[in-house]
């Protein structure tokens, strides 16, 4: 099969890394894959980067802004694209954003022959009921794919769309990547912990809304009480309020001798970090609802506690892989202190929840459903 990929963005966030994973797997099981994405202008493109090192087939004809009122850049990527459907017609155009949406979505209705559309979604709790997301759902979308079961429910709520019209499939984690034992060695030497310190990580942008202050409140109970004198906390991440969201109140706190710094960690540092931790926190999201650090780090073997918020519920079997919390300090601590006495335990459910990201979330799992709502779309196209 012929897919054509859109992504309108130049940087690689992480609806652009499950983009390019899925095209990646998408060409090593035979479908014949293009990706285009911006290549040039005022900013450099990750994404670009990104998609040649995975060796993908890329385009880079068109602008494929991230902003809908690039009127002029819209209109003439729309006229390209029509002229590149009709020399090269794939079988599907897949967009991943909303001015891709748009300028695929019109460009395919437009085309001859007509290609069938299919947009990827990544907001857990579902789009936002807009006149753009109105148009572009009813008037130049064939299927819409969902992370979750709650954002699909809210999606054919919002729009009046048939069950038909949807489907739910759970994010791709890259399990070679991600595996227990693909790097060697953790971060714990470099921050100077002890072997037998119980190291709670948070990796993620410095956000306020991420909610730094229900940990830090955590922590400070647990701390007071001298429950937990091997218990440390390793931040991974970076932000612009970094030093009000996370050093100051630290401080005041009284925290600076349990919470480790460890700045932003890219490609196999970036594992190791997520090796370092006897269990990964996961916080509010940020623009990625999907929980992408959390998926992460549980095909990593890490046990999750998150907070009850985007995606979590549909990602974690509370109990089994990890736990969902309520958004306060004292329901996040319980949890964290149940695991410190029993490190076990935190093992135990390390286990599972590698377990079920394999079953689950698997890029090529994730491809097969993805031909399933390819057969049948095109299908449909073939007999209207």
């Amino acid at each position: 099969m012929k897919i054509l990929h859109l992504f309108a963005n130049h940087k690689l966030t992480g609806p652009a890394e499950l983009a390019i994973l899925l095209a990646h797997t998408q060409a090593a099981m035979g479908h014949e894959v293009t990706f285009a994405c911006p290549g040039s202008g005022e900013k450099i493109s990750t994404v670009l980067k990104a998609a040649q090192k995975k060796g993908l087939q890329v385009v880079t004809d068109f602008h494929l802004t991230k902003h809908f009122h690039s009127v002029r850049k819209n209109l003439a990527d729309v006229r390209a694209l029509i002229r590149y459907l009709g020399t090269n017609p794939p079988d599907i155009v897949h967009t991943h954003l909303g001015n891709d949406h748009f300028v695929g979505g019109v460009a395919a209705r437009r085309s001859e022959p007509h290609v069938p559309v299919v947009r990827s979604l990544y907001e857990a709790t579902g789009p936002p009921n807009t006149i753009r997301n109105r148009y572009l759902f009813s008037r130049v979308t064939d299927h819409l794919i969902l992370p979750g079961v709650k954002a699909a429910r809210r999606t054919s709520d919002r729009f009046a769309l048939p069950s038909s019209m949807i489907s739910v499939i759970p994010p791709a984690v890259d399990l070679k990547r991600f595996a227990p034992d693909r790097v060697d060695g953790d971060l714990r030497e470099d921050l100077k912990l002890e072997p037998d310190d119980f190291v709670l990580l948070v990796a993620s942008r410095i956000q306020y809304r991420r909610r730094f202050d229900v940990l830090f409140d955590a922590l400070n109970s647990l701390i007071q009480g001298d429950a937990e004198e091997r218990l440390c906390c390793v931040i991974v991440g970076r932000g612009t309020h970094f030093e009000k969201i996370v050093v100051e109140p630290a401080q005041r706190l009284n925290l600076a001798d349990y919470i480790y710094y460890a700045g932003y960690r890219t490609g196999d540092d970036y594992i190791r970090a997520l090796k370092t931790a006897d269990v990964f926190i996961q916080l509010a999201p940020g623009s990625d609802e999907t929980c992408r650090a959390a998926r992460q780090a549980m095909a990593m073997e890490k046990p999750v506690i998150a907070l009850r918020a985007g995606m979590a519920d549909d990602l974690i079997e509370h109990g089994k892989t990890g736990y969902i919390v309520d958004k306060s300090p004292a329901a996040l601590a319980r949890m964290i202190h149940s695991l410190y006495l029993k490190p076990e335990r935190a093992k135990r459910l390390g286990k599972e929840a590698r377990k079920r990201i394999c079953n689950f979330n698997s890029p090529e799992g994730n491809v097969a459903s993805i031909d399933n709502v390819y057969r049948v779309v095109t299908g449909k196209f073939r007999h209207a």
